[in-house]
């Protein structure tokens, strides 16, 4: 009999990994969605990072009605980074998927893309929509100001990305390649280059997750949006983190390790007018692979706008 080549036809164990903290106020409603996905074959592990809220309680009434519940208390509170690192360890299925504490789920999320996703891509993600407030999905429309990256290209990821962590899952193989996650690199953005490189990235286009916006919102950083406006030094700081961790990306070709060194190089050499010059040009001269994401009628002259801007920033 022919093996399925179908990820879901395996019928994999899937771990939803969630941090949790003071989330009494919209966990309840996240893992309602998540409890009620459509694919059942999951373990959901929640490290609860020391909540002075009623967030634990929440959770031990779900876990007592939900037996894929594993609900883990810290003594000490780790702080976010060191709590997510600590929950992706627990992990034992064979794919992962990351779960924000506040945001809403598609009831269909995981089983759609375990349906969609490529044999041999290491990482899947769908489109998310941001909300405040109640929830309203009539009134959440797909961002059709960016492309989604998608493909084994990692050099479209040097300088922006698209891949969002609460959208995304992964093989668990990947995390072999990444380690633990530092608290000055986005995880989703080094998954993202990582899966890239190994196997590839796909892509829903649907929505599947809506990310609710509130103020006690925590996460590694906002990849919505690339920063040029009245933000260029903490953008140019952001990507110089990121293109540093990026040269060591296990299994990247050579000609892509020269890419990402040149680039790195003259990013992080910015304060004179000749080094200046000489990252526009690179820009330029790469810029379809790296403002690939832009959509706009006339590409020569955003790319030239933009060019310009991370070059005297």
């Amino acid at each position: 009999m022919q093996k399925s080549s179908k990820i879901i036809d395996k019928n994999p164990l899937v771990s939803v990994v969630i941090c949790a903290y003071n989330g009494e106020h919209f966990i309840e409603e996240q893992l309602e969605t998540v409890c009620l996905q459509s694919y059942t074959n999951l373990e959901i592990i929640i490290a609860d990072d020391c909540s002075t809220d009623s967030t634990r309680s929440v959770i031990e009434r779900f876990a007592a009605k939900d037996k894929r519940i594993r609900l883990f208390s810290n003594e000490k509170n780790k702080g976010y980074n060191q709590n997510f690192n600590y929950a992706v360890g627990l992990a034992s299925g064979e794919i992962i998927a990351f779960c924000d504490q506040d945001d809403i789920w598609e009831e269909r999320k995981i089983e759609i893309l375990l349906q969609a996703w490529p044999e041999k891509a290491a990482l899947i993600y769908a489109d998310s929509v941001r909300f405040l407030g109640k929830l309203n999905k009539s009134n959440c429309k797909k961002n059709s100001i960016y492309r989604r990256f998608e493909g084994t290209d990692p050099r479209k990821l040097s300088i922006y990305n698209t891949v969002s962590g609460h959208a995304l899952m992964i093989k668990k193989e990947l995390l072999e390649w990444s380690g633990f996650f530092p608290q000055h690199v986005f995880y989703d953005w080094r998954l993202a280059v990582i899966a890239a490189v190994n196997g590839g990235v796909a892509y829903v286009d649907q929505i599947l997750v809506y990310q609710r916006i509130h103020q006690n919102n925590v996460s590694f950083g906002d990849n919505t949006s690339a920063g040029f406006n009245n933000k260029h030094e903490a953008f140019h700081d952001l990507v110089s983190r990121h293109l540093s961790v990026f040269l060591s990306t296990p299994n990247m070709s050579d000609d892509d390790q020269l890419f990402f060194k040149k680039l790195a190089h003259l990013w992080g050499n910015t304060t004179q007018k000749k080094s200046r010059i000489k990252l526009f040009l690179f820009l330029m001269k790469y810029r379809k692979i790296i403002f690939w994401y832009k959509r706009r009628k006339i590409d020569f002259f955003s790319h030239l706008k933009h060019s310009f801007l991370l070059s005297y920033h």
